[in-house]
């Protein structure tokens, strides 16, 4: 909302537009860098996601996590999309009069103060940042579905001998596996509405508010999942508002692969 802006690309150019406070209060360009590391967290929750099933498998096959193991691990994967921030932060075209005389063509309602992006993203930092962006997800799904397979196998295979509390306990698990599998479709379904836009295949105000918004249900979306299923997690967050209620949750170790 601070920065509300609206992607619009152009050829190989693609110009933000920005509606929210942002450029009311301060220089545009800090609107541009604020979005910039919006799109980066969002590149980091797939990350995390991929990390999160990852540390599942792992812990269903006995592996002993520690506080070093698991800090390094969520520093490395956060080095992709530091690295996109970077790239696409250094990759503004300064040349804000040339900018705002492309998108009047089409936009003349449009101010010059609220226009900012790239005349040419195939060079440049930009380049490689919209790379990054655009390729990590075709990896990161399968990859996804591919450790979702593995942990309801050995879920599966230890469910007999498991207790009833901790049986209801891993069939929640398995629902939220089910539905965490499904977020990056819709993470990629932005990039195919904002690919589509750039070729000229698509060209409408929805489609362009329809790519940003694919890409900010996700960090929405995944702690409700966690609210609704993880009894847990939701006692601790109603705990934190004022909410308190007692409650106790079996947990017994899962039996290794």
């Amino acid at each position: 909302m601070f920065a509300e802006a609206r992607l619009i690309p152009f050829s190989n150019s693609v110009i933000q537009v920005n509606y929210g406070i942002c450029y009311q209060i301060v220089d545009v360009s800090w609107c541009y860098v604020s979005y910039t590391f919006g799109v980066h967290l969002f590149l980091h929750s797939q990350f995390s996601l991929l990390y999160s099933f990852y540390f599942r498998y792992k812990v269903l096959c006995d592996w002993e996590a520690n506080t070093r193991n698991v800090v390094l691990s969520l520093l490395i994967i956060y080095i992709p999309s530091l690295v996109q921030f970077f790239l696409l932060a250094n990759g503004e075209d300064s040349d804000q009069l040339v900018l705002w005389e492309v998108i009047t063509k089409w936009f003349p309602e449009v101010k010059m103060e609220q226009v900012t992006g790239h005349l040419d993203v195939r060079t440049g930092p930009i380049a490689y940042g919209t790379m990054i962006f655009m390729i990590s997800p075709l990896f990161i799904y399968p990859t996804i579905l591919y450790l979702r397979s593995k942990i309801i196998k050995i879920l599966d295979e230890n469910l007999e001998h498991l207790r009833k509390e901790t049986r209801i306990l891993h069939q929640r698990l398995l629902k939220i596996l089910t539905f965490q599998a499904c977020l990056p479709i819709i993470f990629i379904s932005g990039i195919i509405l904002f690919t589509l836009e750039k070729l000229g295949i698509m060209f409408s105000p929805i489609s362009e508010c329809a790519s940003t918004l694919s890409l900010e249900i996700i960090p929405a979306l995944s702690p409700l999942i966690y609210f609704y299923y993880m009894t847990p997690y939701r006692h601790a967050i109603l705990g934190f508002i004022g909410v308190r209620k007692n409650s106790r949750t079996i947990f017994q170790q899962t039996p290794s692969c």
